[in-house]
């Protein structure tokens, strides 16, 4: 399978003294977040650990594969250290975020560092499960389980533009969430409009890809790059605040990117080649 996507944390993303994380997205679903175990030495190679891994192809209900071959593609890739719900509110300053992509979603997920089978552990206590089954459960699982896991913290749909708060769905979608909440609803606002099948015969159900997102930490916003040839910004409530689009362009938008104020953006085309700069006016 492809690598599609790569990307670095801050060097502080864990701990004030450890090295920054590596995240890795491939075409089969999987990111798996590595660690340097060892420094370089001349003429060796540096030594890399897996700590944890987050399967989309594997418990998220947003997800139906029409063979046993069919994975969701990861265009989107992203620590995020500080989220903001809005522009001067944040949920602290200690989050460890990974933003990532499925098909038509993003999701936002919390990096645990330890073992999920610890937090097992820890609700079978309460129930006073008998400890000699913990143990055995516990042997079966070591020898896959990774170091950290990921817990999901919600993600967002998309759907037609001219569905409610633009077609912009909030909910969870792994099997483990607790609690679901239900994605909002997205009926449309104009039943004549109906989602044009984005990929022609390739896109039967008209499913709106995510192709590129980017959180921005000057300003709070994430922006999403779609195959329906728009940009929405969202804030970290997942609320849609404007959409960026050419008049008349269906072509799918292959990347995008903020520049370091926040204020300004860049898209690009598929179809024509052209990269397209526009300003955000905050203020407005």
């Amino acid at each position: 399978y492809e690598c599609l996507r790569v990307a670095w944390s801050t060097p502080n993303f864990v701990s004030s003294s450890a090295a920054p994380l590596l995240a890795t997205a491939g075409a089969d679903g999987q990111v798996f977040v590595l660690q340097r175990t060892s420094e370089q030495a001349q003429g060796s190679l540096e030594s890399w650990k897996i700590m944890a891994c987050i399967d989309h192809a594997d418990g998220l209900r947003n997800f139906t594969p029409s063979d046993a071959e069919d994975k969701p593609q990861i265009y989107a890739l992203q620590f995020l250290k500080d989220w903001q719900v809005g522009p001067t509110m944040t949920t602290g300053s200690n989050n460890k975020f990974l933003l990532t992509s499925s098909e038509d979603h993003i999701h936002i997920w919390e990096l645990i560092q330890e073992p999920q089978h610890l937090q097992d552990v820890k609700l079978a206590t309460v129930e006073e499960v008998d400890e000699e089954e913990e143990d055995k459960n516990d042997d079966e699982e070591e020898s896959n389980e990774y170091p950290w896991h990921f817990k999901e913290v919600f993600s967002i749909g998309f759907g037609d533009l001219h569905s409610m708060n633009y077609g912009v769905m909030v909910g969870r979608v792994t099997e483990s969430a607790n609690p679901v909440l239900p994605f909002t609803n997205t009926t449309s606002l104009c039943s004549e409009h109906s989602a044009p099948a984005y990929g022609g015969e390739r896109n039967p159900n008209g499913v709106i890809f995510v192709f590129d997102a980017s959180y921005c930490p000057r300003n709070g916003f994430l922006g999403v790059a779609l195959s329906d040839g728009s940009l929405r910004l969202l804030n970290g409530r997942g609320e849609c605040l404007t959409v960026l689009q050419l008049p008349g362009n269906n072509a799918h938008l292959t990347s995008f990117c903020w520049d370091a104020t926040g204020t300004q953006l860049a898209t690009s085309v598929s179809t024509t080649g052209h990269v397209i700069t526009w300003e955000i006016l905050l203020n407005a």
